[in-house]
């Protein structure tokens, strides 16, 4: 490992799982399929140089074994948080399907444990979840039950819920069982709804909060440049010009738009780890360079008032890949 600054992420310990992670966490979807190995390896070489010890993937994107050959060639530091998904899954003809068993958890979790060539997994999510599965998941058979089974018996150190459902992430609140909740596209420069609903519950009951998604997949890193996408499909008008509006604060203030969107989540206190995407070492650096925004409370007011509202996120992915469009960002 390189002699990089180790000190630039701050760390935090995710609420009543007493894990300790840092702030920024890097996203595997599925751009280090898209990379020669040495490219990969000089990323996540990166990432840990910089202080980054949360690595996010899922068996949907396909990246838990590269990631996992990564990391093992790197070395994986005993500080080292990773979190892995289940229960969300792209078949061989490219179908997404999801199922939320408790079969499907064991055998999920047994293939993740050796592809990413671990003898434990510290967050383990259901990912995907909508409000119809969760009286599958609730029940004695359910998913659930078997991801509480596997942490009483240390294979997993903690149990989350990921998905851009504000509801289903209130019901695992609810169930007083899980320890984190992660959420997609609802905390963003352009959609705050994760703080007006889910946040004062969770962390009534001491769960850690992830964020993933600030760059609002993906139109608040690319900008509002023709064919920008918003929650990985093509941004409506009203969307595209709310970026724009915003943009054109930023450009005031002197900051890209893309830091101020990822400066936004990193900044708020509530909001334990920001996951984001970085194909290289130049990405990784400028994530880290947001924590130094010089950019306040104030200043994020003023964006969101120029955004001109909240917006909806778009329904959920049912029978699509998303990360087919992962760029990388």
């Amino acid at each position: 490992m390189s002699t990089e600054a180790t000190t630039s992420v701050p760390h935090v310990v995710l609420g009543r799982s007493g894990i300790t992670s840092t702030r920024l966490g890097l996203g595997c979807s599925i751009w280090p399929l898209k990379l020669p190995y040495h490219q990969v390896l000089d990323t996540l070489r990166t990432a840990l140089d910089l202080g980054i010890r949360h690595i996010d993937v899922a068996p949907i994107y396909g990246t838990e074994e590269i990631v996992g050959r990564a990391l093992h060639d790197l070395g994986i530091p005993e500080d080292l948080v990773l979190a892995t998904k289940a229960c969300s899954y792209l078949g061989e003809l490219g179908i997404l399907y999801r199922e939320y068993s408790a079969a499907t958890v064991y055998e999920s979790v047994g293939r993740s444990l050796k592809r990413l060539q671990v003898d434990c997994l510290d967050i383990v999510h259901l990912h995907d979840v909508e409000p119809e599965d969760l009286p599958q998941i609730l029940s004695e058979k359910g998913a659930l039950r078997a991801l509480l089974d596997l942490k009483a018996r240390g294979v997993v150190r903690s149990v989350g819920m990921a998905t851009q459902s504000l509801e289903t992430l209130q019901a695992a609140i609810d169930t007083n069982e899980v320890d984190h909740i992660q959420a997609y596209h609802s905390y963003t420069l352009l959609n705050q709804d994760l703080m007006q609903s889910v946040c004062p519950k969770a962390r009534g009951k001491n769960l850690s909060i992830l964020n993933n998604a600030p760059f609002a997949g993906f139109i608040l890193a690319t900008g509002p440049v023709p064919g920008a996408r918003y929650n990985y499909r093509l941004a409506e008008r009203p969307v595209t010009e709310a970026a724009r509006r915003v943009e054109e604060v930023c450009t005031r203030k002197g900051v890209s738009l893309e830091t101020a969107a990822l400066a936004f989540s990193l900044k708020n206190p509530e909001i334990d780890v920001t996951v984001v995407g970085a194909s290289t070492p130049e990405k990784l650096r400028r994530r880290v360079e947001a924590f130094q925004a010089p950019l306040e409370m104030d200043d994020f007011v003023e964006m969101i008032i120029a955004a001109g509202g909240s917006f909806p996120i778009s329904s959920p992915c049912a029978g699509k890949n998303p990360c087919k469009d992962d760029r990388g960002l």
